[in-house]
C-alpha cells in the first residue's frame, strides 16, 4: 500500500518547487499530477524538464497523472464531436508520454465528462470505449497503465452500473480502476457498490463531502463513512491491494500541518504501508 499526494489541492497556480516543497514537507513522497495546462502542461518541454528537476531535488516520486482536463470538456473522450475526441485522445496520449519520461507509470482518465442525457447514453458509452481503446492500445506500448475513474455525478460513469459497465466493457490487459471516494459517495452513499469481485483497483482517491457537493475536503471531515469503506475493501478486495496506491485528493491546500494530521489518520485507519 502507498499513501501519495495528488497536485491538484495547487489547481489553481503552476506547479511550482515551493507547491511540491509543502506537500514534501507534509510527509508525502510521492504524487499524482493533475494535468490542467494551467498547473502543469505536460507539453512543455521546459516544464516538464523543471518538474523532473524539482521532483529529484526534493526526492519525490511521480507516481502516476491525472489525464488531461479542463471545464470546457475539450478533453471529453466521450464527446459526440469527433474532433473533440481526437482531440482528447492525442493530448492524453502526449500526457502519457510525459508521465514515462518523468518515471510515472499510471494514467488516471474519466470515461466521459458529460451527463448521458436527452437519450445519447448509447452513443457516448460507445465513444468513450473506442477512445479507451486506442488509449489502451497506446498505454501498451509505453509500459503504461490506463486506470478508469469513477465519475462525479451526474457525469456518465458515476453511478456503480455504468462504472462497472464500462470496466467490463474493456478487455484490455493495461486497465485498471481508479475509485474516487468523494464522487463514490455523493452518486450511491457508500462504497460497497463499487466493489465487485475481480476489480483490479489499483488507486483510490481520497477525498471527503457532505454529500451535497465534490467537497474536496480532507478525510474524517465530511459525511463518508470511512469505517464502512475499509470494511468494504477488505470484504471484497483485500487480496488484491498489495499494488493499490491510495492519493489524497483535496481541492485546496489545508496547510502542512493538517497534511501531516490527514496523513497519520489514513496510516491508522487504512494500516501503515508504504510511505509515500
Amino acid at each position: 500500500m502507498k499513501l501519495a499526494a495528488s497536485t491538484y489541492m495547487f489547481w489553481k497556480e503552476k506547479l511550482s518547487f515551493s507547491k511540491l516543497s509543502l506537500i514534501k514537507e507534509a510527509g508525502f513522497s510521492s504524487i499524482e499530477v493533475f494535468c490542467l495546462k494551467e498547473h502543469f502542461d505536460w507539453q512543455d518541454l521546459a516544464g516538464i524538464s523543471e518538474l523532473k528537476r524539482h521532483t529529484s531535488d526534493l526526492g519525490i516520486e511521480i507516481h502516476s497523472f491525472h489525464a488531461p482536463y479542463n471545464e470546457q470538456g475539450s478533453h471529453d473522450i466521450s464527446s459526440p464531436d469527433t474532433e473533440t475526441r481526437k482531440y482528447a485522445v492525442q493530448s492524453a496520449l502526449a500526457a502519457m508520454e510525459t508521465l514515462v519520461r518523468l518515471g510515472g507509470s499510471s494514467f488516471v482518465v474519466h470515461p466521459a465528462m458529460s451527463s448521458a442525457g436527452m437519450g445519447r447514453r448509447r452513443a457516448l458509452v460507445e465513444n468513450s470505449v473506442e477512445s479507451l481503446e486506442k488509449l489502451c492500445a497506446g498505454a501498451e506500448k509505453l509500459g503504461v497503465r490506463i486506470l478508469l475513474e469513477n465519475t462525479p455525478p451526474p457525469v456518465l460513469g458515476s453511478d456503480p452500473a455504468s462504472f462497472k459497465e464500462f470496466i467490463e466493457r474493456m478487455s484490455a490487459s493495461r486497465l485498471g480502476a481508479c475509485l474516487d471516494t468523494g464522487h463514490a459517495f455523493l452518486s450511491a452513499g457508500a462504497m460497497r457498490p463499487y466493489l465487485f469481485k475481480g476489480l483490479k483497483l489499483f488507486e483510490i482517491h481520497l477525498s471527503d463531502n457532505m454529500g451535497s457537493g465534490d467537497d474536496g475536503l480532507i478525510p474524517g471531515e465530511g459525511k463518508v463513512d470511512w469505517i464502512e469503506f475499509r470494511e468494504s475493501l477488505r470484504a471484497v478486495l483485500a487480496h488484491s491491494l498489495e499494488e493499490t496506491a491510495f492519493i489524497l485528493e483535496l481541492e485546496e491546500f489545508p496547510g502542512v500541518q493538517a497534511m501531516k494530521k490527514a496523513k497519520a489518520w489514513l496510516e491508522q485507519l487504512l494500516g501503515k504501508g508504504e510511505s509515500g
